[in-house]
């Protein structure tokens, strides 16, 4: 990728308020032809001594990718800061999965299956969770799992208009067909709002197959 440079007056830069960067683009990588590039942005002032003056930025990473399951199938995304999806417990369409996040996260000897020492990932404080998209198998395979602790504590539960919810969830690598997990028979409309919500979020923050992200409860 070559430098980008833009030489303009404080009075322009301030009646235009925007700026326009060229990239050279280089081969994309992967199914969802993704394209990686690191920008450190300098500012030059140059006074009317000819005294020149440089400002440093901080070096900004950017993506840019094409996955055509998302709601944009192109865009772009800032990658220097964790990608974090929030739910509130006070949050009446979705109070009986976020209590279940909190305590997979906070309590989980608590929770079912019952182990003891279980540790569940995916909050800030711990290891991230990693989505999953193209291995089919995985999701239906951490699903199932999830399904068989759900059907064992709460026989039935999907006549009682339960959802069995499973943390992590059943679209990442850490799902419960992997390693350690929570499973709880839910509200059926509280667990589907919780799962749209994170659907949506991953389409609107581009999380892309693979990507690490993090569980925030309120």
């Amino acid at each position: 990728m070559g430098a980008a440079q833009t030489d303009a007056s404080i009075t322009r830069w301030k009646s235009e308020s925007r700026e326009l960067l060229v990239f050279d683009e280089d081969e994309a990588s992967g199914n969802d032809k993704v394209h990686k590039y690191d920008l450190v942005p300098a500012t030059f002032f140059i006074s009317a001594d000819s005294k020149n003056v440089q400002l440093s930025e901080p070096k900004i990473s950017v993506r840019f990718d094409s996955a055509s399951y998302l709601k944009y199938s192109k865009g772009s995304i800032f990658t220097n800061s964790r990608a974090i999806i929030t739910y509130d417990r006070s949050d009446p369409q979705v109070t009986e999965t976020a209590q279940h996040i909190y305590d997979a996260q906070n309590n989980p000897d608590i929770t079912i299956p019952t182990k003891l020492g279980k540790k569940i990932p995916g909050a800030p404080s711990s290891t991230p969770l990693h989505r999953v998209f193209y291995d089919t198998a995985l999701r239906v395979a951490n699903r199932n799992a999830a399904k068989v602790a759900c059907q064992s504590r709460w026989p039935g539960y999907g006549w009682n208009g339960k959802d069995c919810d499973e943390c992590p969830f059943s679209s990442t690598a850490e799902g419960a067909s992997v390693g350690d997990y929570s499973a709880r028979a839910l509200d059926s409309k509280d667990n589907q709002k919780a799962g749209s919500q994170l659907a949506s979020w991953y389409s609107d923050e581009r999380i892309l197959d693979g990507d690490a992200f993090y569980v925030e409860v309120k």
